[in-house]
């Protein structure tokens, strides 16, 4: 029998130079400790205790029990673990963020060595990062560490205390906090590409593990933080219904951890109308974070329509279109394809496939009598003899720049060369133009660009070949 794949939801934490990824139903929160306290017993592998609401938690020396460097902290942000009812933390330097994996993707780790113990699950791979996973059982039961079971309490505001871990993070100076189990991942800072459905409140997309994610501005968004730009943002990715995605640009990840119902504040008037955030907490350095409403932005037209495109099956559909040349009502196909970018009197998009070879000028060009619109002679490459042109010449364009790369296409016998004066670069494309045969109008491109400049003229060069194909007369 095949065993299934189940997914968990990892919080994602860093100690020195390691990734370390526990299972959120393990993880209870994360939280500042001033200092610790010495224990009334005695452990080589416990660095002391803290007080969190009245629970005695015993702070595990976690760099020193997986033969870490040990490293100095002018402050302690500890992760708190739970098993059942017992609890256990060790130091951390920084939260990451969440991920989303199945058993599947864990690899498992195996040694000869029956004397050395684990405390991992596996690794798991994210993003170019290798995140080992803990093995929660295995920390809790080492012969000497204690952890601490919180104590009985029926009381009322005790009970109305227990939450759900929830994901903090940073955007414009303002904090906001989502439950960590809604959140299908934490990408590292990156850039945003701004696209066709960049404005308003859509930033952009990312591109994550080939899927695509729009991202929305949270200040815009919440009306709650100081409006301003990065060059890079993390990205809080949300699960949105029917697997479909949405992401939040955010300025960093800051902790996991439960919040009191007796630590919420009443909502200002001001965000009570046509708002997704649903209650504010007051932590105890005094700053607010906002708790994020997600049904109400799941129930948003606007953010729904936005996280559709994250769709995998809609994207395999917009492949397959593509693949089949399917053009929309306004003769536009929408493509993700490479083209390289050339300055020939103007510059144009000519398709990767097109090109074969892109040359500096060579030492000698024997000219030859043709009635070809832009022919400029022959050299010679590799002991064959090449057809050269001057693409700005036959594209209309006037002698303004140097010629300085030929552009080399064609069948090994056959090849044809095109002047142009630079290339730019290439570019992965958003959508092409169709244009009917025999029209006089080239088509256009747009690129997935930055730059103002991103739509121009579409340019095959297997158009454009001489009829027959120019090549030196023979006698």
């Amino acid at each position: 029998m095949t065993k299934e794949k189940t997914d968990s939801i990892y919080g994602i934490v860093r100690v020195g130079d390691s990734v370390i990824g526990i299972q959120i139903h393990h993880l209870s929160e994360v939280c500042h400790v001033e200092q610790l306290a010495t224990l009334p017993v005695k452990s080589e592998n416990l660095m002391g205790g803290f007080d969190l609401r009245e629970t005695i938690v015993p702070v595990l020396d976690f760099q020193k029990v997986c033969g870490f460097a040990s490293t100095e902290h002018t402050f302690k942000l500890m992760v708190v673990l739970k098993l059942e009812k017992y609890f256990l933390a060790f130091c951390i330097d920084e939260v990451l963020g969440i991920a989303k994996a199945s058993s599947a993707d864990i690899q498992k780790l195996k040694t000869s060595n029956p004397d050395v113990k684990s405390y991992y699950k596996g690794i798991l791979a994210q993003n170019g990062q290798f995140i080992s996973v803990l093995d929660i059982e295995t920390l809790f039961a080492l012969p000497d560490v204690y952890a601490i079971t919180r104590p009985q309490v029926t009381d009322t505001r005790t009970q109305e205390a227990k939450r759900t871990p929830m994901l903090v993070f940073e955007a414009g100076s303002a904090l906001f906090s989502v439950p960590a189990v809604e959140v299908y991942a934490a990408v590292p800072r990156q850039d945003i590409k701004q696209t066709a459905i960049t404005g308003g409140k859509c930033l952009g997309e990312i591109s994550y593990y080939n899927r695509r994610i729009p991202i929305i501005c949270p200040i815009e968004t919440f009306g709650v933080g100081d409006a301003h730009k990065h060059a890079q943002s993390q990205i809080v990715v949300l699960n949105f219904p029917d697997n479909k995605l949405l992401g939040l640009a955010v300025d960093s990840v800051q902790t996991i951890e439960g919040f009191s119902r007796t630590q919420s504040s009443e909502l200002p008037i001001w965000l009570k109308d046509d708002c997704y955030i649903q209650s504010v907490t007051i932590r105890s350095d005094h700053n607010q974070v906002f708790e994020l409403d997600i049904e109400a932005l799941r129930e948003s037209k606007s953010a729904l329509t936005l996280a559709s495109l994250s769709d995998p099956a809609q994207q395999k559909k917009a492949q397959d279109q593509q693949t089949s040349g399917d053009v929309s009502a306004n003769d536009v196909v929408h493509e993700r394809e490479k083209y390289l970018v050339v300055k020939a009197g103007e510059q144009l998009a000519i398709p990767l496939e097109d090109v074969s070879y892109i040359l500096e000028p060579p030492d000698t060009i024997t000219p030859a009598p043709m009635e070809s619109l832009g022919f400029d002679g022959y050299f010679s490459r590799f002991g064959q003899t090449v057809a050269l042109f001057d693409l700005r010449s036959m594209m209309g364009g006037s002698n303004d720049e140097d010629l300085t790369r030929i552009l080399l296409t064609g069948e090994k016998d056959k090849q044809v060369a095109f002047w142009v004066e630079k290339v730019v670069g290439i570019e992965t494309s958003q959508w092409r133009e169709t244009k009917a045969e025999g029209s006089n109008t080239n088509a256009l491109v747009k690129m997935v660009s930055k730059e103002e400049r991103s739509v121009m003229p579409y340019l095959s060069l297997q158009t454009i070949l001489p009829d027959p194909v120019a090549t030196p007369p023979t006698h």
